[in-house]
């Protein structure tokens, strides 16, 4: 920063503070406005985006969105780390939930199954990995889930999509 700080004075008039405040202020603005780079480099590398989905009830036996995180904006070269956390029920012991989810828009899925124990629990999933980004483009990713006949009852009571920037 190209500003310096004047002293004030004890005993200095309200006026000569204030005058040397607003000196202060105009040229911490010129600075900022100067090296806006550096101040939007420190903010994307702090970046953390999330989507939350509560009581999502699923209707098919075909896989269907549930939940998708889409930066839009382009994110920087680097490495981030992607969490999905949830929790839902399935009505029924001897099938299975079907969970997938991809983190380039779709063309590439990790799929999940399980099947409930029983059928009052609230069943906790949490899934986390690294996406490294290496071109300037948004982020996009998509949780998707089926159930296995269409009879059952899946119902999601909350899903996390996270994406924060690691380096």
């Amino acid at each position: 920063m190209a500003t310096s700080w004047t002293d004030i004075e004890n005993g200095e008039s309200g006026l000569n503070v204030r005058v040397k405040l607003n000196a202060f202020n105009a040229g911490v603005v010129t600075d900022i406005a100067t090296n806006t780079s550096d101040v939007s480099d420190l903010q994307e590398l702090s970046a953390f985006d999330y989507v939350k989905v509560l009581n999502h009830t699923v209707t098919n036996d075909v896989y269907e969105t549930v939940g998708e995180l889409d930066t839009v904006t382009d994110r920087s070269i680097g490495v981030y780390k992607i969490t999905l956390s949830m929790m839902y029920t399935l009505n029924d012991t001897n099938n299975s939930a079907y969970f997938r989810f991809s983190m380039d828009g779709g063309s590439n899925w990790i799929e999940i199954r399980r099947e409930s124990k029983d059928i009052t629990d609230l069943i906790p999933e949490t899934y986390s990995a690294v996406l490294e980004q290496t071109a300037l483009e948004p982020i996009n990713i998509i949780v998707q889930s089926r159930k296995e006949y269409s009879s059952n009852v899946l119902t999601i009571s909350a899903l996390d999509i996270m994406l924060e920037r690691k380096e």
